[in-house]
């Protein structure tokens, strides 16, 4: 897979090996607000994680997590010039907001629910992973997973709205039952204000994403 960056779109060139024509795939930009060397490094980071695998598995990503992703941005920017998250904190609202964004948006898809909570848990999940394993995300930053308890498809079909809510797992191998780390090699009062450190970051992580989730229910309420 390659790449090209043209005035409103990113156009990537799937090859295959008894194919002379390439496939190709695009992803709308021009309302992304992102500048060129940003795009230029998403693009890059796309090629890059779809090396070794089938062709209609590179469009697959590019349609399932690209295409979303641009179209989240696009819906945070409203046009104007757009900055991507560049610490943890901002990292960790940015996926809350993207993962909701992801399930109940019908701008960028009409899939039913069951296939966006699939496509997420099998194929979103992976490239942000990747994305943390290229340095773009901070490794102290958790990527929002979903546990589907009951089948959906076996649940009536429902509006994207009225899906049952999902619960959201941390991606990491272990499960950390302190609140921040143990430093031996700090005395009591440092160790107290890591900890009062850590609370406030994490109580302004949850403030945001409970005021980003009301604007946007008082948005869909407006709009009907």
């Amino acid at each position: 897979m390659d790449f090209e960056i043209r005035d409103d779109h990113m156009l990537f060139h799937i090859r295959e090996e008894h194919r002379e024509s390439a496939m190709e795939s695009r992803v709308a930009i021009a309302n992304s607000g992102l500048d060129h060397a940003t795009v230029k490094r998403i693009a890059i980071t796309m090629c890059r994680q779809a090396q070794g695998l089938r062709p209609l598995t590179q469009r697959s990503r590019v349609a399932t997590f690209l295409k979303p992703l641009i179209a989240f941005v696009a819906s945070k920017s409203a046009g104007s010039p757009y900055r991507m998250p560049t610490d943890s904190d901002e990292w960790q609202i940015f996926l809350l907001e993207f993962l909701r964004f992801y399930l109940i948006d019908t701008s960028y898809s009409k899939c039913a629910a069951s296939t966006r909570f699939s496509n997420w848990q099998l194929l979103v999940v992976v490239m942000l992973e990747f994305w943390m394993e290229e340095e773009i995300i901070p490794f102290d930053v958790v990527i929002p997973k979903i546990n589907i308890k009951s089948n959906p498809d076996s649940a009536p079909s429902h509006k994207l709205l009225s899906q049952p809510k999902s619960e959201l797992r941390s991606t990491t191998s272990f499960s950390q039952k302190i609140i921040t780390n143990v430093d031996f090699s700090k005395n009591d009062a440092d160790y107290l204000s890591a900890i009062e450190e850590t609370c406030r970051r994490k109580i302004n992580i949850i403030i945001e994403t409970c005021k980003s989730h009301w604007d946007a229910v008082t948005r869909d309420f407006e709009t009907g």
